[in-house]
């Protein structure tokens, strides 16, 4: 039947569809497995050609902006740091506040970061920073063993030197 009006075969479409629901999914997965191995050719061949991949790293680069630019203060995209000017994309990480970062990046199983958080709609315990203020954060962590020892020492200055660094650290544990 030709119909020269396209909303009427999209209707005739959409009934047959539901009259015949069951059988139509019934076929399509018989015509899947009759050409699994064509598809998934096809699918591997047009992942690889340079307009897939250049569509995919600009979905990725969409998605990871919109990510950290919620993460960031004031929504904006930049640094969560006070007074850190630091807005460039491709300086910008996400951090985990409670250091969980590791065991986060072992449950998504190499899932995507940024689109898992987006999906979940945006869960608290991130925020956005620069590579610098990430880099020292990890290198604060890694000195609080250290620190801990250091703090029972008897010097006095070793002491002073432990409790300026603490307070450092709980300044960017208040930023958030």
């Amino acid at each position: 039947m030709a119909y020269t009006n396209p909303q009427d075969a999209a209707a005739y479409q959409r009934k047959w569809y539901l009259e015949h629901k069951e059988e139509h999914k019934a076929a399509s997965a018989k015509w899947y497995q009759d050409n699994k191995e064509e598809m998934q050719r096809k699918h591997r061949d047009y992942h690889r050609t340079p307009r897939a991949k250049v569509l995919n790293m600009l979905k990725g680069l969409e998605v990871k902006t919109e990510v950290l630019a919620h993460y960031s203060l004031k929504s904006s995209l930049n640094c969560s740091v006070e007074n850190c000017v630091i807005s460039d994309i491709d300086m910008l990480t996400l951090d985990h506040i409670n250091n969980n970062g590791s065991s986060h990046r072992k449950e998504l199983n190499g899932s995507r970061i940024y689109e898992c958080l987006k999906r979940k709609g945006y869960p608290e315990g991130y925020q956005t920073l620069c590579h610098n203020h990430n880099w020292k954060k990890e290198l604060q962590r890694r000195r609080l063993p250290i620190l801990s020892a250091l703090e029972n020492d008897t010097k006095n200055k070793a002491l002073v030197a432990v409790k300026e660094l603490k307070a450092e650290i709980e300044v960017l544990k208040a930023r958030k």
